[in-house]
């Protein structure tokens, strides 16, 4: 059975509990059974007239009995929750229940289904559904100098280069992993040089302070009575080898196009050429280093020049934007709205067998408190964290998790009870072990990236317009920064790299209005390139400069249901793709990047009472 099947017969099968039902103890007296217990005396006399005792009497008596069924009752209640999970009780009693029509609380329309169906194939036939391992890049052969009617001599003078970091160890670590079934090395080692921010005296000179230069390396102990990792010598989401080695070779194609032929950056390193910032992470850190590797090999800049890579606290770094709702309140708020729409729980359903699946099969190293039946539930609200690891695991071609063949049966069947799906206790054949196939992780990317779409690009622009002010609007500042003023404003620098993470390339390609099939999860390395290219009108004379987008190597296209959808015929923005084109004026998009920001965040951040933060007209 399909799993969009499986989901669907779930609604008959597992409804959800009807908590407005009322329950009914043994323990409470009834009406066919006598508050007052008769004495022994009038038991004996079969004809005699019992006397009714007096109104006080009775109310202290009614009093006493439901205050004793009162105690056992919280009596029985607590033994309850020593001796079973309540939480799993009342979903299986759900499962046993009634069948209940789920039409009207789930609310699907056809226009909803056809919507998502559509969404799901632009993603599913777009060139980076096979190249999450690592994207693409601009390349000399494929790299394309632009062309604007009745403008001429077009000359590149700014270049803003957002990435994603390289190829990464896992972030969640499972119980596989620490079984030694799979072993991660990165073979790093970083050069450590820490010393005074001041400049240096006359009498110190580079040689004399880089004898302090110190190594730091990555050791993972496996002595027994220390905690227990992976095997190999990568800490928690570090950068690989072969994630330095994307970048070095990013690095080598940005120097062929913008050095060698263009001569947009000089051959020999200007360290005031470049403004370099990444988040303070080592992942992020050690590809901006390896993409200058690329840029300016050895050979190519003087031993007494330098580039800053510059950095911000990870809690408040506009490249950490999916970090951002921490620090603001309203952003949190409007969030939680997100998967009040019809889509959100369509995509629940149709996506329910593979997370349920995904969730009993690669389990994570962590304590019972946070494995259990109620963490468990809310975990399956959305799609799983894991998926991260499955992935890693794709890219270098490692095995996926098994469990023991009882157990897997014994956690597919808890989880499909939780989720609301048939089990699919597949036959296994005897194996020993049950093991989650490669099927299942190709379809974890696709919810993955449905996620990543709905949050960041979806529902921002078609529901709550100022999540993009709030979570991208202070990296859209940065931005707008880095760029060049309109008619001949003045460059500070020529080429600006943002080294991030997958949200934030999501964000901003939630913030431009990618269409579906540019905006999936973003692989590593993934990359937005804007260009600005500067010109002569040919009718007055006057310089005019244009904006490029380029996402993996390719033109940006935006989404014709999204773009300019919400703000009226004369707001700024610039749609790209088809009969629009490549280019927008440069004058136009600083207006759309100033109009999805704020000038106070904190302000911006404040928790309002009107309609707009609300969850009304959430219709789809």
């Amino acid at each position: 059975m399909s799993f969009g099947r499986a989901a669907r017969t779930a609604q008959v099968r597992f409804p959800r509990p009807d908590y407005r039902r009322a329950s009914s103890s043994p323990l409470l007296p009834t009406a066919s059974t006598p508050l007052l217990p008769l004495n022994a005396a009038e038991k004996d006399r079969p004809s005699s007239r019992r006397s009714m005792p007096s109104r006080r009497v009775l109310i202290i008596a009614v009093m006493a009995v439901l205050g004793t069924a009162a105690v056992v009752l919280t009596f029985r209640s607590r033994v309850a929750v020593r001796s079973v999970d309540p939480v799993l009780v009342e979903y299986t009693a759900a499962a046993a229940a009634p069948s209940i029509a789920s039409a009207d609380s789930i609310a699907h329309t056809e226009k909803t289904k056809q919507y998502f169906d559509r969404v799901m194939r632009a993603m599913q036939t777009h060139p980076s559904s096979r190249t999450y391992c690592s994207a693409d890049t601009p390349t000399p052969p494929t790299y394309t100098h632009p062309k604007v009617p009745g403008k001429s001599g077009l000359t590149l003078i700014k270049a803003v280069l957002v990435a994603r970091h390289g190829d990464r160890a896992p972030q969640n670590m499972l119980r596989d992993d620490v079984a030694g079934n799979v072993t991660w090395n990165c073979n790093n080692v970083e050069y450590m040089f820490l010393h005074d921010a001041s400049p240096p005296t006359a009498e110190e000179t580079n040689a004399d302070l880089e004898v302090l230069v110190s190594k730091k390396v990555t050791k993972i102990s496996e002595k027994p009575w220390m905690p227990r990792m992976w095997a190999g010598t990568c800490a928690l989401a570090d950068l690989t080898a072969k994630g330095r080695t994307m970048f070095v070779d990013f690095g080598h194609q940005m120097r062929e196009i913008y050095v060698e032929q263009l001569g947009f950056l000089s051959a020999m390193l200007n360290p005031d050429e470049l403004n370099v910032h990444a988040t303070a992470i080592s992942r992020t850190i050690h590809s901006a280093q390896s993409l200058l590797q690329g840029l300016y090999p050895r050979g190519t800049h003087p031993t007494n020049r330098h580039v800053t890579i510059r950095t911000r606290p990870i809690d408040v770094d506009p490249l950490h934007s999916n970090k951002l709702h921490v620090q603001c309140e309203r952003l949190a708020r409007l969030h939680a709205l997100s998967k009040q729409t019809p889509l959100w729980a369509h995509f629940m359903e149709r996506s329910a067998a593979n997370r349920a699946r995904i969730e009993a099969l690669a389990p994570l190293k962590a304590a019972k408190s946070t494995t259990s039946t109620k963490a468990l539930a809310e975990s399956l609200k959305g799609v799983p964290a894991v998926i991260e690891n499955l992935w890693c695991r794709r890219c270098w071609s490692k095995p996926l998790p098994c469990l023991p063949r009882d157990e897997a049966r014994a956690s597919l069947s808890r989880v499909a009870t939780i989720a609301g799906v048939p089990a699919d206790l597949d036959d296994d054949g005897g194996e020993p072990d049950t093991c989650l196939q490669e099927s299942t992780v190709d379809q974890a990317w696709l919810d993955k990236s449905f996620d990543f779409w709905y949050r960041n690009n979806y529902f921002p622009n078609q529901h709550r317009h100022d999540i993009v002010r709030l979570e991208m609007g202070p990296f859209l500042r940065d931005m707008l920064g880095a760029l060049p003023t309109p008619n001949g404003g003045k460059v500070e620098t020529k080429l600006h790299v943002f080294l991030s993470h997958d949200g934030t390339l999501s964000g901003l390609l939630g913030a431009l209005r990618a269409a579906p099939g540019h905006h999936t999860w973003p692989s590593y390395r993934s990359n937005v390139v804007v260009e600005v290219w500067a010109g002569t009108d040919d009718a007055t004379g006057k310089p005019r400069e244009f904006v490029r987008i380029l996402h993996d190597g390719r033109p940006l296209v935006t989404d014709p249901d999204m773009a300019g959808a919400d703000e009226g015929e004369n707001a700024p923005w610039c749609r790209f793709g088809g009969e629009h084109g490549d280019l927008c004026p440069l004058e136009t998009f600083r207006g759309f990047l100033e109009s999805h920001s704020v000038e106070e965040w904190e302000e911006a951040c404040l928790v309002r009472d009107d309609a707009a933060d609300g969850a009304d007209a959430l219709d789809m």
